[in-house]
């Protein structure tokens, strides 16, 4: 918490202290908001990238069940997030697969979204394997962490995870997307900066 004396204003001793902050975060910052700029702020890259869809012809059997394919008991499909050939009891799962959009879809991000190889967008509710409902929801359980991490280290300092650059921040670190140089840490550190710069300008204007 800021020290103010009875007019409202810092102190010297804390105009000083922010000042340091904001001079020591400055160089970190320009990075940061040229990641918003650029990669960041105009579209970010999803967790994952669309699978190609395994040959029909290469499958006799269901690689999960190992039950063998039927025209008319047990067709073949394709799961959507893995591309490989299984049977229905082996993919009963439909949902949108977030890991295939971008970051914090659709609030950001522009352009059309992937299509799988019938041409159906991503953005809607598609099939998928057992095996790969279990990756899901590890990932799940890994995002919820994410969250909760983030969540309690912006609370700490009282910082509005709302703000336009800090939200993009931090949306792209809760997309785990494995190329991303975000971290808590570094959003915590632009969130003191935007903080510091703030108290500055409000007690300048007093």
């Amino acid at each position: 918490m800021s020290i103010k004396n009875t007019d409202g204003k810092l102190e010297t001793e804390e105009i000083e202290q922010l000042q340091d902050l904001v001079q020591k975060l400055t160089p970190e910052v320009r990075q940061l908001k040229e990641l918003v700029r650029t990669s960041i702020g105009t579209r970010a890259e999803p967790r994952m990238k669309p699978p190609r869809w395994l040959d029909d012809d290469e499958f006799k059997n269901c690689p999960l069940c190992l039950k063998s394919f039927s025209i008319f008991t047990r067709r073949k499909h394709h799961c959507r997030r893995c591309g490989t050939v299984i049977c229905q009891d082996c993919s009963p799962f439909t949902g949108v697969l977030y890991e295939f959009l971008a970051p914090g879809w659709p609030a950001v991000g522009v352009g059309s979204e992937p299509e799988d190889e019938q041409g159906n967008s991503y953005s809607l509710p598609l099939r998928y394997c057992i095996k790969c409902d279990e990756e899901r929801t590890k990932l799940e359980a890994e995002c919820k962490e994410r969250h909760h991490n983030l969540t309690k280290a912006l609370e700490e300092i009282g910082a509005d995870a709302q703000q336009p650059e800090l939200k993009i921040l931090c949306l792209d670190f809760l997309s785990g997307n494995k190329n991303s140089k975000i971290t808590i840490d570094k959003i915590v550190r632009f969130a003191l900066y935007k903080q510091a710069k703030h108290e500055l300008r409000i007690s300048a204007a007093l």
